[in-house]
């Protein structure tokens, strides 16, 4: 008898082996997806090259020329190698009411990366003439002088690349990089796609956005931009934040004729 059981005793140690190899094969798949989905640090650090705040600024009366910061009011990004940025049309909107006349609008950019961890210096550029879709809580902006054509800054910026929205499920991995709190250096928020709202037309994020976060842009584990932060969530929603997806910011630009980077 006891040679009788003999292959039956192989097959049993053949079949929990190869069940043993399995496990271990998809652990590791498991394992390799999540770290590939998941937004690196390298890809943070590509995306604040982009990022910029959306602020107001008055003339300083002890310097000549010079001027200072007077709030903070979002967030925006690059766009294009022409000197365009986007951002939430509730931030542009809202910079005359709230800064004033004796105000102009401006953003700024790092003379150094942002990632030093040292003070940075910065230099501002402003902006006077705004387009926006208020369907859709977008706009654009053209600064008077080009950062990418200042050889003081244009080595530590670049313009984002854009995706595609209606490619990510629920459940991708994605972040989002802005000014919230009016904070002076960007500030990045890492979560995940929650569901999408297709009535209202934008997607829900599982982190919260701090009021000056919108016009941050959401961004996926390969650095493309797939929407934009536009609202954060309320009472019983506080954990949450909500974006509009890429696809009609990108239809919005292209109607206006500013190019974009795919």
């Amino acid at each position: 008898m006891r040679y009788i059981l003999q292959p039956d005793r192989a097959r049993r140690w053949d079949y929990y082996a190869a069940r043993g190899l399995v496990i271990l094969l998809l652990v590791f798949a498991f394992t390799f997806r999540c770290e590939a989905e998941d937004v690196s640090i390298k890809t943070i650090e590509t995306i604040q090259r982009s990022v910029v705040p959306v602020l107001c600024m008055v003339p300083d009366e002890k310097n000549s020329g010079a001027a200072k910061v007077r709030k903070i009011m979002g967030t925006g990004f690059l766009i294009n190698r022409e000197g365009y940025f986007l951002t939430a049309a509730h931030v542009v909107l809202g910079l005359k009411p709230t800064c004033g006349d004796e105000s102009f609008w401006a953003i700024y950019i790092p003379l150094t990366p942002w990632n030093t961890r040292t003070k940075v210096s910065t230099r501002w550029f402003s902006f006077s003439e705004c387009r926006y879709n208020e369907a859709t809580d977008v706009a654009f902006c053209k600064l008077k002088n080009n950062p990418f054509s200042d050889s003081q800054v244009n080595k530590n910026i670049q313009s984002v690349r854009f995706g595609l929205f209606a490619n990510h499920p629920d459940g991708s991995a994605v972040a989002f990089t802005g000014f919230p709190l009016e904070s002076t250096v960007p500030i990045t928020s890492k979560g995940f796609i929650a569901t999408y709202f297709a009535i209202e037309n934008w997607f829900g994020i599982d982190k919260t956005a701090w009021p000056g976060a919108s016009g941050s842009p959401v961004y996926d584990s390969s650095g493309r931009v797939i929407g934009i932060m536009v609202k954060r969530g309320l009472n019983d929603g506080a954990g949450l934040s909500f974006a509009r997806p890429i696809e009609p910011i990108l239809n919005f630009l292209s109607a206006e004729k500013v190019a974009v980077e795919k």
